[in-house]
């Protein structure tokens, strides 16, 4: 199983996972680019790494990739793997053009079209001649959401016989000891009044640092707190931004206020985020994309009532059980959760969350009914059932 780095992240969740669920019946072994992104979800399998790191300019890029195809290449003559399984699309690539030892799996785990980190030149050749040539070289491709095959037969002309819909699990029950672990005393008055959380990664697909301007009016309207959990690379413009805006915040890295006083809390990375959700009252997600959100299905197996935008690829499956929803240009109280239009740095967009965001909080009966529907949904995405098909796949590739 092969990913680009193993630090923090959804889809590097989901590949421990898998790493330790395929590892009763198979030996896994795990490959990594490098070492300097650090290894966040340990899964008990051996791990290599390629030891080639990263560059800024497209030569020294070019040159790391051949360099990233020839060792994953001399490791697979080595290891002769029935099957080979890459995660994110730089893996991807190398998986194909490392040879033909054993079969190639490809894992999507988000879409392509609205993906903000895919432009430029670069970003012209992954969508023109990357992905349509060398995705199609690979023995079967893996999406975790029905419309991301979709997306992929009908932009990327893939091949529809190659591609499987396997979405990603929540282990009930794991989850649910550790959300009944107690808060630290330090932490217990987080919660004396109703509180809204946020879980993921400080980037622009999660779409936070306008997301505080949200939270600038919710908080003018009433008296609740914003949790915010995870790190990133835009953690110091979140800091910048809440300053800008006037919050009463309270980081792990330097705050204005005092703890208990504060109304947005930056708590960072949380090796157990299970228990702070489960005290929440509210999840939020406004990501500009998504594949199929980890940390949506995590607050649901909480309990949480939910509110997401309606991103094109992930949520309204998750929330709405219905593929192929039209994006939502106003609030859609579907199913088993709120989708929210896009959030937009105008006013009209904000005041829309603000005051969706302030019916739900203030509204017990709300909070109640849809935290019932996500406690109901989450039992669709069951581990066994979902490992089975991973099984039923590798055992297909290797018959």
């Amino acid at each position: 199983m092969v990913i680009p780095y193993l630090g923090f992240g959804g889809a590097q969740k989901v590949f421990c996972n898998l790493s330790k669920e395929l590892s009763r019946n198979y030996k896994i072994i795990e490959c990594g680019f490098n070492e300097k992104d650090g290894y966040a979800y340990p899964s008990g399998n051996e791990l290599i790494y390629l030891n080639v790191h990263g560059s800024t300019s497209y030569s020294g890029k070019l040159l790391n990739f051949i360099m990233r195809c020839i060792r994953l290449r001399r490791i697979k003559r080595k290891l002769q793997p029935i099957v080979t399984i890459s995660h994110l699309e730089g893996a991807d690539y190398i998986n194909v053009l490392s040879g033909n030892t054993g079969k190639r799996v490809l894992c999507v785990h988000g879409t392509k079209n609205h993906d903000g980190k895919i432009r430029g030149i670069l970003g012209i050749f992954r969508k023109k001649l990357f992905i349509p040539f060398l995705y199609n070289r690979a023995d079967k491709i893996v999406t975790v959401s029905t419309e991301i095959k979709r997306e992929l037969c009908k932009d990327y002309n893939l091949e529809q016989t190659k591609i499987e819909v396997i979405y990603n699990w929540f282990n009930q029950s794991e989850i649910n000891s550790l959300a009944n672990e107690p808060i630290e005393d330090e932490h217990r008055s987080l919660f004396d009044r109703k509180c809204i959380i946020l879980s993921g990664r400080f980037d622009i697909q999660k779409n936070f640092v306008l997301f505080l301007k949200v939270v600038k009016e919710v908080l003018s309207n009433t008296n609740c707190r914003f949790i915010f959990l995870g790190d990133g690379t835009l953690r110091n413009e979140m800091i910048a931004n809440a300053r800008k805006l006037e919050l009463s915040y309270f980081s792990e890295w330097g705050s204005n206020v005092p703890f208990r006083d504060a109304s947005v809390i930056f708590l960072g990375y949380r090796s157990n985020p299970y228990k702070f959700l489960k005290n929440a009252h509210l999840f939020v997600l406004p990501s500009n994309w998504e594949g199929f959100p980890l940390a949506l299905g995590e607050a649901m197996c909480c309990g949480l009532p939910v509110i997401s935008s309606d991103c094109p690829t992930g949520p309204s499956e998750m929330l709405a059980k219905v593929n192929g929803l039209p994006v939502s240009e106003s609030p859609l109280y579907a199913k088993y959760g709120v989708l929210m239009p896009l959030l937009k740095d105008d006013s009209s967009s904000v005041a829309l969350w603000s005051k969706e965001i302030l019916l739900f909080i203030n509204n017990d009966e709300l909070l109640k009914k849809y935290s019932e529907a996500s406690k109901q949904r989450m039992n669709c995405y069951d581990k066994d059932k979902i490992i089975e098909q991973w099984e039923n796949l590798i055992k297909g590739l290797s018959s």
